[in-house]
């Protein structure tokens, strides 16, 4: 998967590095039927080549998550947001570490701290909710809880939000 992902990356960069060389227009317009064919081509391949590229940087965010690997999962959806022209939130607020982040029911929890620590440092707010927690649900058809234990600054807080109840975030 990290090959097809690195293979991926590699193309991207070298469709978007085309990309910018056509953002260099000539001083006169071009005319030619040929010209303007080969540009609608190129147009249409770099489109079908992106909607592949974030197709394949979902399926690999839905495979790192399923297999644990929330770090990587994290990590390809900041590259997912990257290629969507999505800018980077800077980090606001004071400094946050997550301790401990787990979602679901009693015997049935996922740990989400990796996911977690990289939204409040994005300034985003962490929900109940497994789009936003990047995970498949532990309990189908059960209410379940995020828990969130974090050090802010010197201070220690526990947070516990149910699905759909409210979200965490640092101000």
């Amino acid at each position: 998967m990290r090959v097809q992902l690195f293979l991926s990356s590699l193309f991207c960069l070298v469709v978007a590095g085309a990309a910018a060389l056509s953002e260099e227009r000539p001083a006169t317009p071009i005319k030619s039927a040929d010209a303007l064919q080969a540009k609608a081509r190129y147009e249409r391949a770099t489109a079908a080549a992106r909607k592949q590229y974030l197709a394949d940087l979902d399926e690999a965010i839905k495979k790192a998550t399923k297999a644990g690997q929330l770090d990587d999962a994290v990590r390809i959806r900041e590259l997912k947001a990257s290629v969507e022209g999505g800018p980077k939130r800077p980090a606001r607020g004071p400094k946050v570490k997550v301790l401990a982040a787990v979602y679901g029911v009693e015997g049935k929890l996922v740990d989400v701290r990796a996911v977690a620590q990289a939204r409040l440092e994005r300034g985003l707010a962490v929900s109940a909710d497994t789009g936003v927690l990047q995970v498949e649900d532990p309990a189908p058809g059960v209410v379940k809880t995020l828990r969130i234990e974090m050090q802010i600054g010197d201070t220690k807080v526990s947070f516990a939000v149910q699905d759909g109840r409210g979200e965490i975030a640092v101000k």
